[in-house]
């Protein structure tokens, strides 16, 4: 496919418009005294910064033409020759002179100027020249669902990404950020990315970005409660969209998109039926396909993100949520969006269907969003419709496909118990199915599905592996058993340890911008050796690791149970208290913005993918519990039922640090106790039952439900 050039480098300037705000915040001093700008840039405050009262105002666009110079080699590969420069299309935004430019001014408009809240500037301390390099950013957690002026008691580190307690918010500190050795961090990183790709920049960039300023606020001014990374992610994504929508229309003009009125397409996605898939399968063989399975649910949503990115020619920025098996995206409203989604979506269900019948099913909707619900902040709107539509289509599965396949829903199918069966997961063998014989330690030979195997050397890859290969197309010089595609839709995963990705390296790179190499849960991908030619990142998931017998395979139920009389099995599920009304209601008016919606799921998916491992880690978890899923707001681990419990209260504290203790913020939980040979659907039923269970507790005396609890045989 032939990539539109200029779209990317609109792309990548919306990406870095105020990376200038991260490098004068390193800068000792301002723009006449400064050591890091050229004389050639400092003499260039005419041509991108607007004048204000007779005086330039918005200086840090100045520091973003200098990253655009210091980079020189690495980004004159992708820039080529071309009348519209990266730097001024990235630092114009402010003094716009072309059409290009006044779309990347009015995406920086809809992200920044919806998220600076009219009345509430942020006040500091001093009112010192560079007071502003001393505002730390405030946690998204802190004023959610609070109404009426509160004083900010929390602040969150200025650094890069970790997964220690040393990322979450605190009331003091002790010293003013250091940004000047954090920026020299990130520029000597993307230094390491070396191609000439745009899109292979673009997302490498991206990722760095996340890791180095998901911390960083975006504007000092008024209340710093985005970071600069949501706010370049949204830029970023608006402005690809709406050069899709002037491109599509032939607009010559801002107004002309203006006039178009909803340039904007949020795409909801929802896979139902996930959890009766992961939970459905017999005890004996638990142990070895649980964790196989979750994750290759999470590998299948993935790999539909994946492949409606690649169909609508959109980045990472572009995907707003992500968690469990839901997920957004922002497009451009076009027809052309439109019809690629229908086709898509019509090639994904027919595979899910033939793959796994009808236990799992793709709803996906979208709704148009105007200009006028982002600039008076009523997009929330738009997601309670999104999601309305999505309830609405789970209500009606398959509704689409009754007509065509009127034989496979209606007619009498398979033989009942006469039938084969998949020995691990008790599935009927379909007519000429593939079978396979697998030898187990305890019970011999067993004979199981292709899918059935393919997902418990998932979850061997997923331990053994350092990093999660996707690829648009084979590698089929990478060792079959690396590899694992799902639903044969095109995107190939593989998982190497950092030998098999050394070996692998020199021909991944002649696959320019169609590999994506992930180092799981480990924020330090790149290198002098990591970066050339292929997109790299980070993937954070909660549950890669888990316990071991002697001969590697995963601890069985029965020794996850324990010794002596009490000998038990606990199912535990948590999840976070009104999240559904969190997302409605939780920001006042003037903050439903798509950049907080973006900082909110981020910083969630943070604790549930990312921290939890943290706590999981400590050796009184890490040999009797098992995390079989944790992200978005949600998490399922079983073990040993007295050593659950103790970890879920540790759970519950940690996530109570983690958003500012806020009271309206809150997670209850359930713990089923069995046998270690009870049903694990069964057991993942009465986990969730006594979850609900703790969602119905209510103080005596008191009129609400104020939830925030656990509940265990029966208390």
């Amino acid at each position: 496919m032939n990539r539109d050039t200029l779209r990317d480098k609109v792309y990548l300037a919306a990406l870095l418009h105020d990376i200038g705000k991260f490098y004068q915040r390193a800068d000792t001093a301002g723009v006449a005294k400064s050591k890091l700008l050229s004389d050639s840039v400092k003499n260039s405050e005419s041509v991108f910064c607007p004048e204000y009262k007779g005086n330039y105002s918005h200086k840090h666009v100045l520091w973003t033409v200098q990253f655009i110079e210091d980079m020189g080699m690495h980004l004159k590969k992708i820039s080529g020759e071309s009348e519209f420069s990266l730097e001024h299309l990235a630092a114009k935004h402010h003094k716009p002179s072309n059409l290009y430019e006044q779309i990347i001014q009015m995406a920086d408009h809809f992200s920044s100027g919806m998220d600076r809240v009219d009345g509430t500037p942020y006040k500091v301390e001093t009112k010192n020249w560079d007071s502003f390099k001393k505002v730390r950013m405030l946690s998204i957690f802190e004023n959610l669902m609070k109404t009426g002026e509160t004083i900010p008691e929390f602040q969150l580190p200025v650094k890069d990404i970790d997964l220690t307690e040393t990322f979450f918010p605190k009331s003091n500190f002790n010293a003013n950020p250091d940004y000047k050795t954090l920026w020299g961090n990130f520029e000597k990183e993307v230094k390491f990315i070396q191609t000439d790709s745009y899109i292979v920049f673009a997302e490498s960039l991206y990722a760095l970005l996340y890791k180095y300023t998901c911390n960083i606020v975006s504007s000092t001014i008024n209340l710093p409660d985005v970071s600069l990374f949501d706010h370049l992610k949204t830029s970023a994504a608006i402005a690809v969209c709406l050069y899709d929508v002037a491109k599509q229309n032939g607009f010559q003009s801002v107004q002309e998109i203006r006039k178009h009125g909803n340039p904007l397409l949020l795409v909801g996605g929802d896979v139902s039926g996930i959890q009766n898939y992961i939970y459905d399968i017999l005890s004996k063989s638990a142990a070895k396909n649980l964790k196989g399975r979750s994750f290759y649910v999470q590998l299948l949503v993935d790999t539909i993100i994946q492949k409606l990115l690649n169909e609508l020619n959109l980045f990472s920025s572009n995907v707003i949520y992500s968690s469990g098996g839901g997920f957004y995206m922002l497009a451009a409203n076009t027809s052309d969006t439109k019809e690629k989604l229908e086709k898509a979506v019509r090639e994904i269900s027919e595979k899910i269907l033939d793959k796994h019948g009808t236990g799992l099913y793709l709803a996906l909707e979208t709704e148009e969003v105007s200009i006028d619900s982002v600039k008076n902040k009523t997009i929330h709107e738009n997601w309670k419709n999104l999601t309305e539509k999505l309830k609405r289509q789970k209500r009606q599965r398959f509704k689409n496909q009754l007509a065509e396949k009127y034989d496979y829903f209606f007619e009498p199918s398979g033989e009942g118990a006469d039938l084969e069966r998949d020995a691990f997961t008790g599935e009927e063998f379909l007519l000429n199915e593939k079978r396979i014989t697998y030898k187990d330690d305890n019970f011999g030979e067993l004979v199981i599905k292709p899918y059935t195997k393919q997902q418990i050397r998932l979850g061997q890859l997923l331990k053994r592996a350092s990093y999660w290969i996707s690829a648009d197309e084979e590698l089929k010089f990478i060792d079959r058993k690396y590899e694992v595609e799902v639903c044969e839709l095109g995107i190939y995963h593989y998982f190497l340890t950092e030998t098999d990705l050394k070996n692998y390296r020199s021909r991944l790179r002649d696959y320019k911008g169609k590999v994506r190499i992930l180092n799981v849960n480990n924020t330090n991908f790149l290198d002098p050796e990591n970066g050339i030619n292929n997109i790299f990142g980070f993937n954070l998931y909660g549950g890669n690791k888990y316990p071991v017998d002697d001969k590697g395979e995963p601890l069985g139920f029965d020794k996850l149970a324990g010794e002596g009389d009490l000998k038990r099995l606990g199912f535990l599920r948590m999840d976070v208290d009104n999240l559904g009304a969190v997302f409605a209601s939780g920001f006042t008016d003037e903050k439903r913005t798509f950049s907080r919606y973006s900082t909110l799921s981020r910083s969630l998916d943070y604790f549930f993918k990312g921290f939890i491992n943290t706590i999981w880690e400590k050796e009184k978890y890490n040999q009797s519990t098992f995390i079989i899923y944790s992200g978005g707001d949600d998490l399922f681990l079983v073990g040993r039922w007295d050593v659950l419990m103790e970890m879920a209260e540790e759970i519950r504290e940690k996530f109570r640090g983690w958003t500012c203790y806020n009271p309206q913020l809150t997670i209850s939980g359930g713990i089923a106790v069995v046998d270690e040979k009870f049903p694990v659907l069964k057991a993942a039923q009465m986990a969730g039952n006594a979850e609900e269970e703790a969602k119905e507790h209510a103080i005596p005396n008191s009129s609400g439900k104020p939830k925030n609890a656990f509940s265990v045989l029966g208390m």
